[in-house]
C-alpha cells in the first residue's frame, strides 16, 4: 500500500515537472503538439516552395528583402505581409493528429511532393510540407520536422497561405516617407518642364522655388496634399524582377527631399519609355532596387507640373459680404438682394440655390493660362454683378462663349484682374437658368 502511494506520488510531481517546464524557445507545447512560435522567434529568414516555384525571404536592415532564383537582386519585401504570414503559421496549430507516419506513407497523403514547403531558417530549422486534402475536405494533410512521425491535420487555408507566389510579398510602394518630414517636391515631366516646392511659406505653407517665372505663384496646398498621398500610397502595376535598369534619358523625375537627423535625404523616381509587351513606362525607384511596372493611370498620376499644382481660382471672395447681385443675359435680366438669409427678386419671391452657386463659384479653376485680349469669335453670353448691402460693387464677372475652345469650356472675365481665363463646368449653364423667361419678368 505504502509502494502504491510512493508510485503515485512520483508519478503526480513528474506530471507537474512536464506541466510546468517551459517549453524550448520559439516552441508552443499547449494541447500536446510542438508548434513554433515564429511570431516571436528572431528569424534569420525562410523559403517558401510550391507550384508557383521557390523563393526565399531574408532579413536585412530595415525589414525583408525576397531572393527569387535567377535575380541578380533582392526586391524589398512588404513587412506587413511577411508579419502575417508568420502570424498566421503561429497561431494555426493543427486540427488534429491523424495518427502515425511512414516513410513509405508520404506519397499517399501528398508529403513526398508537397503542394507547398515552408522551411524556417536558425534559431528554429523547422520544415512544414503541405500535403492533400483529407476525404472530407475540411483540412490538408501535413507533416513538421519536429514531429516527423505523426500526420497532422492543418485548416485548409494552410494551403492557400503557403501557395501564394514571391510577388505576393513584393513591397510595390514607389515611395515611403514621413509626411512630415518633407521639405521639397521636384519634377519634370515629358511637357512640363522642371519645377520645384520648399517649405516655408506663410505657416509653413508651399512656395515655389523653381522655375523662375512661378516663384510668384499661389500655390494650392489642396493639390499639394493630394499629391503627397499620391505619392505615398501609388504602387508599381508590377515589379519587373530581372530586369536591367534601363538606359538613356529618363522622361519623368519624381524627388522628395526629407529632414531627417538633421540630414537631408532624397528619395527619387524616373520613369522611362518601355517598348516591351509589359507596361508603357518602367519606374526606377530609390526604395526598390527592381523596376518598376508603370501603366499609363500611374504615369499621369506621377506626371504633375507646376501650372497643375498652382492655386488657380478665378475669384477669392468673402461671400457673406455678397447681399444684392444682378444677372444680365443677353435677353432678360435678374435682380435679387438677400434678406434673413433668403434670396428674393423685385417682386419679392423666393429665389433657391443662389448661395450653391456662390460657393460654386470661388471653385472655379482655369484650365490653362488666361489672356489678357478676348479671342476673335467669342461672344458675350452673360454678365454677375455681386454688390454688398449698400449696393457697393464687390466683383463683375462676364463669361463668353467661344467655338474655338474645347467643348464644356468658356471665358470669364475678372473685372478685378481684367484678365480672361477659360473654365469648364455647369456654372454659366445654371446662372442662365435663373433668368426670367424674356417678356415674362418670371
Amino acid at each position: 500500500m505504502k509502494r502504491l502511494a510512493l508510485l503515485f506520488l512520483l508519478a503526480t510531481l513528474v506530471w507537474i515537472g512536464l506541466s510546468v517546464w517551459p517549453p524550448r524557445q520559439g516552441e508552443r507545447a499547449d494541447d500536446g503538439f510542438v508548434w513554433p512560435d515564429l511570431s516571436e522567434a528572431d528569424l534569420s529568414g525562410f523559403v517558401v516552395e510550391n507550384a508557383r516555384g521557390r523563393f526565399e525571404c531574408v532579413r536585412q536592415e530595415g525589414g525583408w528583402a525576397i531572393r527569387v532564383p535567377g535575380a541578380g537582386v533582392k526586391p524589398r519585401a512588404k513587412s506587413e505581409k511577411v508579419k502575417a504570414l508568420l502570424d498566421f503559421l503561429t497561431e494555426n496549430k493543427p486540427l488534429r493528429m491523424v495518427g502515425t507516419l511512414g516513410e513509405s506513407e508520404l506519397d499517399e497523403y501528398g508529403l513526398l511532393e508537397p503542394r507547398a514547403t515552408f522551411t524556417a531558417h536558425s534559431p528554429l530549422s523547422w520544415e512544414l510540407r503541405v500535403g492533400e486534402r483529407n476525404p472530407t475536405s475540411d483540412g490538408v494533410y501535413a507533416r513538421s520536422s519536429r514531429e516527423p512521425d505523426s500526420l497532422l491535420l492543418l485548416d485548409t487555408e494552410f494551403a492557400i497561405v503557403l501557395g501564394r507566389g514571391a510577388d505576393h510579398y513584393f513591397d510595390k510602394n514607389l515611395f515611403a516617407f514621413d509626411r512630415e518630414k518633407v521639405r521639397a517636391l521636384r519634377g519634370r515631366g515629358p511637357d512640363s518642364g522642371a519645377w520645384e516646392l520648399r517649405r516655408g511659406g506663410e505657416g509653413d505653407g508651399w512656395v515655389f522655388s523653381a522655375p523662375e517665372k512661378a516663384k510668384g505663384w499661389p500655390v494650392s496646398q489642396t493639390e499639394v496634399d493630394y499629391f503627397l498621398h499620391t505619392l505615398g500610397t501609388i504602387k508599381a502595376a508590377e515589379l519587373l524582377v530581372g530586369r536591367g535598369e534601363p538606359a538613356g534619358d529618363p522622361s519623368l523625375v519624381v524627388e522628395v527631399e526629407l529632414a531627417a537627423d538633421g540630414e537631408e535625404a532624397v528619395q527619387r523616381l524616373t520613369a522611362y519609355p518601355d517598348g516591351g509587351n509589359g507596361p508603357p513606362w518602367l519606374g526606377v525607384s530609390t526604395s526598390q532596387p527592381v523596376p518598376a511596372g508603370l501603366d499609363e493611370q500611374r504615369f499621369e498620376q506621377l506626371n504633375r507640373s507646376a501650372f497643375s499644382l498652382r492655386d488657380r481660382r478665378v475669384i477669392t471672395l468673402d461671400l457673406s459680404r455678397v447681399q444684392r447681385m444682378r444677372l444680365d443675359g443677353a435677353r432678360a435680366d435678374l435682380l435679387a438682394h438677400k434678406g434673413d438669409s433668403v434670396w428674393r427678386d423685385n417682386q419679392g419671391a423666393e429665389i433657391v440655390g443662389l448661395d450653391v452657386l456662390l460657393w460654386r463659384l470661388t471653385d472655379v479653376r482655369y484650365q490653362r493660362e488666361p489672356v489678357v485680349e478676348l479671342p476673335e469669335g467669342a461672344e458675350r453670353a452673360l454678365t454677375w454683378e455681386l454688390m454688398d448691402e449698400e449696393g457697393e460693387r464687390l466683383l463683375k464677372l462676364a463669361f463668353f462663349r467661344d467655338n474655338g475652345l474645347e467643348e464644356g469650356q468658356y471665358w470669364l472675365k475678372n473685372d478685378n484682374t481684367g484678365e480672361f481665363y477659360p473654365v469648364c463646368g455647369g456654372l454659366l449653364k445654371d446662372l442662365t437658368e435663373r433668368l426670367p423667361s424674356p417678356g415674362t419678368g418670371e
